[in-house]
């Protein structure tokens, strides 16, 4: 028997600041809406939160009835203003305001054959929100069970160091009763005693927190092997994605059967073969074709 979604929410509201949309011939529409969302955590970081939101969805329902969330999404593509649009002039930018929307997992192999899971939002529904209402909110909640919790190290300048947060690597049971792998964090040290003492691989826990989408800067030097003079700086831009667990429960709660939990780990490798095949299929399809050999004169 497929188990039951958890717990699944991804909560966001604030300025719509890029709008990226495909159509296809039968007449649905797919694509991001990225919503800038000003973050202060309980701590006093602030930062500002630039979450892409995906979407699918076609004009009529399985049923043949016209479709609300097509409609909702076609009206904040048509009518309402990203700041892309309007120059980043932020009094004449809409607000919008994400609901029912969920975490999932992305997969892909990249070009060196690597394997790569990150987290998305995904939602259908949408809504206008007038400025002097907009309450900006970059929040999730979820039911998931805990894969791993581990110390998170990074690597600079060719060493690798301990950050002082952990990692927790949670699976979160979708609507088809299929998982989806998502790598949370920890990083107030009230929250990770809690944590470290409270869960334990294989627990179904609760957590909520902050959806942290932001860009950083990472400068490094580069020296000429046996070369002189200064180090050339080279500055690149880095994309962290994190969800920040700032609560959950403090311990267990009413999980899922183990049987179960192996069947949908089993069928998540399944799908991640299946993603690798496909990929592998269509690079072979875009190879180009060899070029024909001229043949030799013989003079």
């Amino acid at each position: 028997m497929a188990m039951k979604a958890g717990t699944n929410e991804a909560v966001v509201e604030g300025v719509l600041s890029e709008k990226a949309v495909r159509t296809f011939d039968d007449g649905a529409i797919a694509g991001e809406l990225t919503i800038e969302v000003p973050v202060t955590m309980a701590d006093g970081e602030e930062f500002v939160s630039l979450i892409p939101v995906s979407f699918y969805t076609k004009p009529k329902t399985n049923a043949g009835a016209p479709n609300v969330a097509y409609k909702g999404i076609k009206t904040i593509i048509d009518d309402a203003k990203s700041l892309a649009e309007v120059d980043g002039d932020y009094s004449k930018a809409s607000r919008i305001r994400l609901r029912q929307g969920t975490i999932a997992e992305n997969m892909f192999f990249a070009q060196d054959d690597r394997f790569v899971s990150f987290a998305r939002i995904r939602g259908n529904f949408f809504d206008r929100v007038k400025e002097s209402d907009c309450q900006p909110k970059a929040q999730f909640k979820v039911k998931m069970i805990v894969a791993s919790i581990a110390d998170e190290e990074r690597k600079e300048g060719g060493e690798t160091f301990e950050t002082g947060r952990i990692v927790v690597t949670g699976h979160i049971v979708q609507y088809n009763g299929t998982i989806d792998e998502v790598k949370f964090v920890v990083q107030n040290k009230k929250h990770i005693d809690v944590v470290q003492k409270g869960w334990s691989v294989g627990d179904t826990v609760n957590a909520q927190g902050v959806i942290k989408y932001v860009t950083r800067e990472e400068t490094t030097e580069e020296e000429e092997e046996d070369g002189f003079g200064e180090p050339m700086a080279r500055t690149t831009t880095r994309r962290i994605r994190e969800f920040i667990i700032t609560g959950g429960s403090a311990g267990p709660v009413e999980g899922y059967e183990e049987d179960d939990i192996l069947e949908a780990r089993k069928e998540r490798k399944a799908r991640i073969a299946e993603v690798k095949e496909k990929q592998s299929k269509k690079e072979k399809e875009e190879e180009p074709a060899p070029k024909s050999k001229s043949k030799s004169r013989d003079w």
